[in-house]
């Protein structure tokens, strides 16, 4: 078994694991960050030249 889920990359809490606090708080994060992604302008041929902290 992995560490880890295939597609969103979560942690799984591993039987006998110690901080599993530390491995569960870690997988809401991760979620928060990729639900949270959204499309800020299609069409754009070029980066911007200086994003946004949130715009990344």
């Amino acid at each position: 078994m992995t560490d880890a889920m295939t597609y969103l990359l979560l942690p799984y809490i591993i039987a006998a694991q110690a901080q599993k606090h530390v491995t569960h708080n870690e997988a809401p994060r991760l979620l928060d960050g990729l639900v949270q992604l959204s499309v800020l302008e299609r069409d754009m041929t070029a980066p911007p030249a200086s994003p946004a902290d949130r715009d990344l």
